[in-house]
């Protein structure tokens, strides 16, 4: 029996992490493995045990047919299986290949001969297709309890999945073969199988399991049969499937590295697809003279691509570095890497030993080390010194190979250098190929001489060097080369760097003229490879002798000179030379400059600083110059808007006058003085402001101001005032008196201001409030310019008016009225003056207006008395008048009349007979109100309950309405009315209460007459039941006492009987029923049978004692356990009796019998 074993060694394979078989007590075999981002370990396989390990909760925990699939999650160090479960049907089943998506949902393929192999409700086909096997999906969540997704995909022959991948969004790819000429494709490469009616085709699809459908799905082959057996998913999605085929004219591309199938068994393919599956974008033949197999394709971080096998031929292509380069037994383990961008062989190599090795599977890590897992039979097969295990172990062994297939990278390309100032800049291009190991750094050499220059430097992968150790004397010859973690590449190409550059100006940023008896500033930029060292300028004047100067280094490149110009009209040469460290040398030509005098001339201003309207004024001034003066004038205007005056100078022995009349309306004059020379230099002096003096007063035009002024309105001031300058200010001074005290000349203002106008465009202005009582205002005003020139106006007098109606300041009325109360008006009013009349006038909506006076005092009052019976709307308006006619009216205000009057109950009367149980009362109430009854409510009590409403029926102000009397209680009746009105103002009435009597007897049933003897137990019963209670029941002519509702027991007394039984109520209420009862004698006959005799009592008693005492010994024991439970029972019965009657007596005494 096999078991499949899980196994994990390090790195190095030289320590056994963990190992451990899986499966029951059948045959196992594991087909793939994947590990997820904790570690956990993924399995799938097939199981033929019926006790293979399942974990708990798993989605199917038994064995389904012979071979079984199995899909199994273990911890990270093997220890523990986390979740594990079959999957399959009646049949045989295989898990070839499993996948992860990142939600941790596990994929499964394989292929199933089982027509009842387990499918869900969306999935892509739910049917066997018939043949031997179809391929399956199926998708669990990650604790295998849940099976998400479940499929068959196939034809009508055999179709078997061998691998696939999870790509994203629930998208997988699946290749394998099939033998189906109906496999289902869709937008496929090929919809048609190559391989013939019994030939193997391979097929390629993915599938969306949220939709169902099939992406793409195709044949892809040859004529003589072929196998896919791994797939990759490249970075750009496209898919790389590598198998066997035994085809030769299996498709493969023009550009493919080997186009010729090599007449072996069987070739290896490669082939890639596009991401759609509708083109082949690469496919090759790989393989030599006998036959090949590919079990597993991979690619590295480069997009290289590795497949590892087996292969029986002796001629399979090797290539660069081959561990071993030919087949030691049978077959062999292979390993290639290919580049398929490049079409180049990158590795090849047999793995083995004497007999037969091959490849199962192979993974690739981040430093391109590549191992290979597979199985031996050569006990020869090349081990390591540090391996785990070193020796064969039996039929058929495990190996793990681990190869590092790097090389040492290509050299540096494009090698260059710069010499700066003590300086080397090298810079360079990474290599074209790095030999699939990273570049780790990078090794700098330089020498005198070309030959073998020694290492100046190892560094990191940056792909220059600043070489700081150059002298810029000297020259140097340079390589580099590239280091990964094989070796050192190849060297670059070799440089050689020197100084042979002159100094080159770059820029001249000398003056570009030159002004006598001012400084001259020679700056150049000069700039070299290296560095410049000296500079120098050699300049001449007017063909004189020239000067050679050495100049000043500012910065790096920039130099400066300054000199002193004489004072010498003409012209000046220079020309400026530098060297290098190499001695470089540069000279420049000549540049050639003008000197020309830019002295200006000198201006003194002697002239006054004031001048005065209408008078003469002289402007005066001395003007000298180097050279020679040509011309003098002077630029002068009044104020700041007026036109300038432009006039030249007449001057002698270098004194220069001028004489001008200044304006009467004149108040500053601004001048400046300018002086040319014979260079043309001019010069002038700043802006000068004179002071002109004004002493004409300011005069009245017109007085604009209102003829006449009114109580609290506004007075206006205006007046026009014409000025030679300007109007600097108008004041305007006015009293206000009392009609009294202006009649009587009293000198007793009330108002005295004095206070600025304002000026606007055509006036000056001041609006004044009148006071609010009359009288006289007296006004005149005064103005002034700006030099302080004043005058004033004669006084003129005005009436103040009264206008000014009287005003209502608050109305503090009431807000509400209410029906049949009191109305107040109140207000606050005034009046500049005084009143005269006061009223109100007011209306009822729809009515007429009506006048009333209010009384005068601190406050405006009045009242009215609103109407008991209306609602209607309350209107008034306040009315006020002065003794100047002015009057005031108030707006309108509504008022809103509200009924306050609660409802009157007139009489309450009841029926005035006797109220018994069960009856009817009768209850009438008169109510009337104001404006309108809205309802009447009675509401009634009995036993302490809450009030019950009862509503009364109307009939004008007549309501009436009735209470039933319970015929079961005597208890007193409470009741009370309660009336509202529409205005909801509600009275309640008073209480009232109701005595209750009861007029119903007692109800009793007749009892029938009876007949016994002396010996016989009777049973008479008194049924009987009352509205309010039962009190008591009398037994008239019993030969015994009865106290109760019944008799129970034996009458010893023969004889006749006439019973009278008596019922009586709480009330008084009695009733009776009789009946004749008849005792014999305990042997006279009852019901016709006649009286045995003693003898035969006697007789029969025998009997029965001697068959008691027979059954009494057989069963002494029965008998006494069974007597025990009789009269426990016995017991019970009697106890549960006792309570019942309890009971019975109990609701008998609370609710006196039922109602018949």
């Amino acid at each position: 029996m096999d078991d499949v074993i899980v196994t994990k060694v390090n790195s190095s394979g030289m320590v056994l992490d963990f190992s451990t078989y899986i499966g029951g007590e059948g045959n196992e075999e594991g087909f793939d493995i994947h590990l997820d981002t904790n570690g956990s370990i993924y399995l799938t396989g097939i199981t033929g045990s019926n006790n293979f390990p399942v974990s708990q909760g798993c989605y199917d925990k038994s064995q389904n047919g012979k071979d079984d699939i199995f899909v199994m999650k273990m911890n990270n160090n093997g220890s523990e299986v986390l979740a594990s479960t079959f999957l399959g049907g009646a049949n045989v089943d295989h898990g070839k290949s499993l996948d992860l998506d990142e939600d941790g949902n596990i994929y499964v393929t394989g292929y199933t001969w089982s027509s009842n192999f387990p499918t869900t409700d969306n999935s892509y086909d739910t049917s066997f297709n018939g043949g031997d096997d179809d391929v399956i999906l199926s998708v669990f969540n990650n604790n295998c309890s849940t099976l998400k997704y479940s499929t068959f995909i196939g034809g009508s022959g055999s179709d078997w999945g061998l691998d696939l991948k999870w790509i994203s969004h629930d998208n997988i790819i699946i290749t394998g073969s099939t033998d189906s000429t109906n496999f289902p494709t869709e937008n496929a490469y090929d919809k048609t199988k190559s391989s013939g009616w019994n030939g193997w085709d391979c097929f390629l699809l993915k599938i969306n399991i949220s939709s169902s459908l099939l992406a793409f799905s195709t044949y892809f082959g040859g004529s003589k049969g072929q196998a896919s057996l791994s797939v990759v998913i490249d970075s750009e999605k496209n898919i790389l499937i590598s198998g066997i085929t035994a085809s030769s004219d299996f498709p493969v591309t023009d550009d493919a590295f080997d186009k010729t199938y090599n007449s072996g068994a069987s070739d290896i393919f490669i082939t890639k697809f596009s991401n759609n599956g509708s083109n082949i974008l690469y496919s090759t033949f790989l393989g030599g003279d006998n036959h090949e197999r590919a079990y597993d394709i991979q690619l590295d971080r480069s997009e290289n691509v590795y497949i590892t096998g087996y292969s029986r031929s002796t001629d399979f292509p090797m290539k660069n570095g081959s561990y071993c380069t030919y087949n030691k037994g049978l077959w062999d383990c292979i390993i290639v890497k290919l580049n398929i961008s490049t079409n180049d062989l990158l590795y090849s190599s047999y793995i083995g030993g004497s007999q037969n090795d091959d490849g199962q599977g192979l993974s690739i890590n981040d430093k391109n080390e590549v191992f290979i897992v597979g199985n031996t039979e050569s006990t020869d097969f090349p081990v390591s010194d540090d391996a785990f295990n070193k020796t064969y172990s039996g039929n058929n062994d495990i190996f793990v190979f681990h190869l590092n297939l790097s090389l040492r990278p290509a050299p540096p390309r494009n090698l260059t250098g710069e010499m700066g100032y003590e300086y080397v800049q090298l810079e360079w291009v990474e290599p074209e190929d790095d030999g699939d190991s990273p570049i780790i750094g990078y090794n700098v050499y330089r020498g005198l001489v070309p030959k073998d220059p020694p290492l100046l430097m190892s560094i990191g992968n940056i792909l220059e060097y600043n070489d700081t150790s150059a002298l810029n004397e000297r020259g140097y010859y340079y390589y580099v080369t590239a280091v990964n973690s094989i070796g050192e590449s190849d060297p670059s190409s070799i440089i050689f760097i020197e100084d042979n550059n002159t100094p080159v100006l770059t820029i001249d940023n000398s003056d570009e003229i030159a002004t006598t008896g001012d400084p001259f500033l020679f700056s150049a930029n000069i700039s070299d490879d290296i560095q410049v060292t000296n500079v120098w300028v050699e300049y001449h004047i007017n063909n004189g002798a020239p000067v050679n100067l050495s100049m000043i280094r500012i910065y790096r490149d920039h130099w400066e000179l300054t000199i002193d110009i004489p004072h010498i009209i003409g012209n000046m040469a220079y020309s400026f030379s530098a060297c290098d460290p190499r001695m470089n040398y540069l000279r420049t030509e000549n540049t050639t400059i003008d000197i020309i005098d830019n002295d200006l001339p000198l201006i003194q201003d002697l002239t006054a600083s004031i001048g005065t309207t209408g008078d003469s004024f002289t402007f005066y001034m001395e003007v000298v110059d180097n050279i020679n003066v040509t011309d003098v004038f002077v630029r002068y205007m009044f104020d700041e808007d007026s036109q300038s005056s432009n006039i030249t100078l007449e001057g002698n022995n270098q004194l220069y006058s001028l004489d001008i009349i200044i304006p009467d309306n004149a108040f500053k004059m601004f001048y400046d003085i300018g002086a040319l020379d014979s260079s043309s230099n001019y010069n002038h002096t700043q802006c000068k402001e004179t002071i002109i003096f004004d002493n004409d007063r300011p005069s009245l035009i017109s007085d604009l101001s209102d003829g006449e002024g009114f109580t609290s309105d506004d007075f206006l001031f205006e007046v026009k005032v014409l000025d030679n300058i300007g109007v600097d200010q108008v004041r305007v001074y006015y009293e206000v008196h009392s009609a009294e005290s202006w009649a009587q000349q009293a000198n007793d203002p009330s108002i005295t201001e004095n206070v600025t106008l304002t000026e606007t465009e055509t006036s000056w202005s001041l609006s004044f409030r009148m006071p609010p009582t009359p009288g006289i205002m007296v006004y005149s005003f005064h103005f002034s310019d700006g030099q302080n020139n004043w005058n004033e106006t004669v006084p003129i007098s005005v009436n103040i008016i009264d206008n000014d109606a009287p005003t209502m300041i608050d109305d503090a009325s009431d807000t509400v009225a209410y029906t049949g109360d009191r109305f107040n008006f109140t207000f606050e009013a005034s009046d500049n003056d005084r009143l005269l009349r006061t009223h109100i006038e007011y209306w009822f909506e729809g009515g007429q207006p009506e006048e009333e006076p209010l009384l005068y005092g601190t406050y405006l009052t009045g009242y009215i008395i609103i109407p008991e019976d209306s609602l209607n709307t309350l209107y008034y308006r306040l009315y006020l008048d002065d003794f100047k006619g002015n009057s005031f009216s108030s707006d309108i205000i509504s008022i809103p009349v509200i009924d306050n009057d609660r409802p009157r109950i007139i009489s309450i009367t009841h029926d005035d007979h006797p109220v018994g149980t069960g009856s009817i009362y009768r209850v009438r109430a008169e109510i009337t109100d104001n404006i309108d009854i809205f309802k009447a409510n009675l509401f009634w009590k009995q036993d302490g309950a809450e009030y019950e409403r009862i509503e009364l029926e109307r009939s004008g102000s007549l309501f009436t309405g009735t209470i039933p009397i319970s015929e079961n209680s005597l208890n007193v009746i409470g009741y009370y009315i309660e009336a509202r009105d529409k205005a909801d103002n509600s009275v309640s009435g008073k209480h009232i209460q109701i005595t209750i009597f009861d007029p119903i007897p007692p109800v009793i049933e007749p009892i029938e007459d009876i007949t016994t003897n002396t010996t016989s137990m009777i049973d008479i019963v008194v049924n009987a039941h009352d509205n309010i209670g039962i009190s008591s029941i009398v037994w008239e002519g019993m030969p015994v006492e009865v106290s109760r509702d019944h008799f129970h027991g034996v009458i010893e007394k023969a004889g006749n009987y006439s019973v009278r039984v008596t019922v009586s109520d709480e009330a008084g209420n009695t009733n009776t029923t009789t009946f004749d009862l008849t005792v014999f004698k305990e042997d006279y006959p009852i019901d016709g049978e006649p009286t045995k005799t003693e003898s035969e009592k006697t007789f029969h008693w025998s009997i029965f004692i001697i068959i008691m005492f027979l059954l009494i010994i057989l069963i002494s024991s029965l008998i006494f356990y069974l007597k025990k439970i009789s009269n426990k029972e016995r017991n019970e019965e009697i106890i549960r009796e006792d309570e019942d009657r309890a009971l019975d007596d109990e609701e008998h005494t609370q609710n006196g019998p039922s109602s018949p």
